[in-house]
């Protein structure tokens, strides 16, 4: 191993899916140096980031499309900052292979309801003015909260 790659503490990882075959989409995440394996077997299981617990939890495929090391932990979010311009750095979105691809576990599968029920029932919340995460009772977050959250 060379001094070099002895101080890459961090590895940023780009996961790409695709939503019915259409849109692609991407999720980018950070984990500690000689932990991606078992962060990818969390993602697949469900128990990763809110995102990909929906995509394994609604059985989609998804892809280890790259992977940066490094030892600056903000470069994650340089890459988030990327936004929509994530598919020109994406590897698959160029129509190369990707690292791996990965399967959600049998688990995962029925943790979340649908998005769309998700959207629903935050949608019923608000109509019935119920507090909701983005408002929080004895604090002005309703009076910033956008005007399609805000309890009439």
């Amino acid at each position: 191993m060379t001094q070099t790659a002895q101080c890459h503490q961090y590895t940023v990882y780009l996961l790409h899916w695709a939503s019915d075959g259409l849109e692609a989409h991407h999720y980018v995440g950070i984990t500690t140096k000689d932990r991606l394996p078992e962060r990818m077997r969390e993602h697949a299981s469900g128990r990763g980031a809110n995102l990909t617990a929906r995509l394994a939890s609604e059985g989609q495929p998804f892809a280890l499309a790259k992977v940066w090391y490094t030892s600056n932990p903000d470069f994650e979010n340089k890459v988030h900052r990327l936004g929509a311009c994530l598919k020109f750095f994406c590897p698959v979105c160029q129509g190369n292979t990707p690292i791996s691809t990965h399967r959600p576990t049998k688990k995962a599968a029925g943790l979340l309801p649908p998005l769309s029920s998700l959207k629903m029932l935050l949608a019923l919340e608000v109509t019935a003015g119920r507090e909701t995460h983005h408002q929080k009772k004895g604090s002005d977050a309703e009076a910033t909260a956008p005007p399609s959250l805000r309890v009439p």
